[in-house]
């Protein structure tokens, strides 16, 4: 199943396929992880091996001032979070 579609190719679609299309990506969208956490933990292990800390020791000196965000360091957090969430999600599930 497509996991995007454009406003573009919304505009061009009849009414009944835009409705299939949007209904689609709902359903994907609600789906339980299908290789997102392998890809966000090595994304996530990248930067934690980069900085030679793990992602609990940067948000403890981010909280403490020890540490400052970057925009490296933003989607670090970006990902980590995004991971936690859909690991949480599929817990849930389970």
């Amino acid at each position: 199943m497509r996991r995007t579609v454009s406003i573009g190719e919304l505009s061009t679609m009849t009414k009944r396929a835009q409705d299939r299309s949007i209904s689609g990506l709902v359903e994907t969208a609600r789906r339980l992880p299908n290789g997102e956490i392998k890809r966000l933990d090595a994304a996530v292990r990248a930067f934690e091996e980069k900085y030679g800390f793990d992602t609990e020791t940067l948000r403890n000196d981010l909280a403490a001032d020890r540490l400052y965000e970057t925009a490296e360091i933003c989607e670090w957090l970006m990902l980590a979070g995004l991971r936690d969430r859909i690991v949480g999600r599929k817990a849930r599930a389970e």
